[in-house]
């Protein structure tokens, strides 16, 4: 007794330190009558899972209602049997995240158990059983769709709803803005869009019901994941349900893959370079050659069992694996900066050529007289050797035609940042009886920027001194879900 109370103070100690986490499970129900439209109480309910083969089994009540809580987002079959009846077998039916769907009423006939009826569903049931509104996006969609960036926050905003919001690539505010979601993930996550009129940070962003929102800016989305590693993304745009909690705003749920009885996988290299673009207008203009504009994007997939021959999982039905990676080589130009810097006369101490935004000659004063300098020139015995080594750091202009630049600069520069980046995404679903799923998923996120300016910690105003930013951000996630009866379910 001293070793089970001991015991269970620990395992209370370790769930209060996991983060809290977000159910991803979705409902199906129905109505079981006969032809007359007379209640069937009893009849045989099977639930099939039409990737791993899994089953789950329930009777209809005395009123000829069945619920199947706590599924994992997938395409189901699903089977009535009753002695007296044809079978009636209705596949292609689809439970999303956190979804109450119903199937209706499900008619049996009259006839034999060795005949069968089967009805081919087609896309998303009706939910009838909630009130909240939802947008979702299919496995289907997301595979078809050009995303940019192959971000699928980008597709998100796609939905009706849903603004655009702030245009980021991942930046800080005073950061370049250019990217405009071109890489996934920008430089440390993703920004989220305003949805249904809520503020950004109202918004929930969770993976697999794993929160992914940055601690301290909410609205951005640190859990990045490839779009080809993404099953389904739901967004629940109001009426939110009561086991919806952290933020105030609408919630969006993302849905990773899993492995399924067949192989499947996928190889890719997308390619995005300068040599496909125009120079910008302002470029030609200042005389600017064509920035490096690069995106190299590469990775896979691949998903299925997990399975020895004849020795283990010999049926394909007891454990999955699927897995993602991608990589991103970007070379991505930031804003234009201008800035003043000393010309090689002023390095010299002579003045007389240094003029203000109106043409005027700007005096240079003795500071010990507080009278000007004669023509304008510090005497050579008064110039400090250090000081001119300090100037020297400076680039010389480039920029000299003051009906371009007004005398508000002479050197101008582009920025080309480097950011190699990558992300992973391992899962297992393992299903050791017929009652229980447990799931293991591990991910991570890196990116390595490299550059002047347009960072989130230190900058340069011009390009001086090169660093690195590196953001890296992991995550894992463990659930079980155990069907004791036909009415009693855990999800942990």
């Amino acid at each position: 007794m001293a070793f089970a109370r001991v015991s269970l103070s620990i395992l209370i100690l370790l769930v209060c330190g996991v983060a809290p986490a977000q159910t991803i499970t979705g409902e199906v129900s129905g109505t079981v009558t006969d032809e007359s439209g007379a209640l069937v109480p009893g009849a045989q309910i099977v639930l099939i899972h039409e990737g791993t083969g899994a089953q789950r089994n329930t009777v209809t009540s005395a009123t000829g209602i069945f619920v199947f809580p706590s599924l994992q987002p997938a395409t189901y079959t699903v089977r009535v049997t009753q002695p007296g009846f044809r079978v009636f077998e209705r596949t292609g039916v689809i439970a999303t995240a956190n979804s109450r769907a119903s199937l209706g009423t499900i008619q049996l006939k009259i006839g034999e158990t060795a005949e069968t009826v089967t009805v081919q569903s087609e896309g998303e049931l009706i939910q009838t059983e909630s009130s909240q509104t939802t947008s979702l996006l299919t496995p289907q969609q997301l595979d078809r769709m050009v995303i940019r960036g192959r971000d699928v926050i980008n597709l998100v905003k796609l939905l009706p709803g849903v603004s655009q919001g702030a245009i980021r690539d991942g930046s800080l505010a005073g950061e370049n803005d250019t990217g405009l979601g071109n890489e996934l993930g920008g430089l440390y996550g993703t920004f989220v869009p305003n949805i249904a009129g809520a503020r950004s940070y109202w918004n929930t962003v969770t993976l697999d019901g794993q929160t992914g929102s940055d601690v301290h800016l909410v609205s951005l989305f640190n859990e990045v994941t490839s779009v080809d590693a993404i099953a389904e993304v739901k967004v629940v745009l109001n009426n939110y349900q009561a086991e919806y909690g952290r933020n105030s705003g609408p919630q969006i749920n993302l849905v990773s893959k899993s492995g399924t009885r067949e192989f499947h996988g996928s190889l890719y290299w997308y390619k995005r370079h300068e040599m496909f673009n125009a120079n910008d207008f302002f470029n030609n203009r200042d005389g600017l050659p064509e920035p490096q504009f690069r995106f190299l994007t590469t990775g896979g997939t691949i998903g299925g069992p997990v399975y020895v021959p004849g020795k283990f999982n010999r049926d394909r039905d007891r454990l999955f694996l699927f897995y993602s990676r991608e990589d991103w080589r970007v070379r991505q130009p930031l804003a234009i900066g201008r800035v003043t810097v000393p010309t090689a006369l002023e390095r010299q101490g002579d003045f007389s050529q240094t003029l203000d935004v109106g043409g005027r000659l700007i005096a240079i004063r003795d500071p010990l007289s507080n009278a000007p300098f004669p023509q304008n020139r510090i005497p050579a015995n008064r110039l400090n050797r250090n000081g001119q080594a300090l100037l020297n750091l400076f680039p010389l202009p480039n920029a000299t035609d003051r009906s371009v630049t007004a005398g508000n600069y002479n050197y101008q520069f582009q920025e080309i940042r480097e950011v190699p980046k990558f992300t992973n995404l391992l899962k297992f679903d393992f299903l050791p009886t017929r009652r229980d799923t447990v799931t293991v998923r591990a991910r991570n996120f890196n990116s390595d920027a490299e550059g002047f300016a347009g960072m989130a910690a230190v900058n340069s105003n011009w390009p001086q001194f090169r660093h690195h930013y590196l953001f890296t951000e992991d995550s894992a996630k463990v659930g079980w879900t155990r069907a004791h009866s036909a009415t009693v379910v855990n999800e942990f």
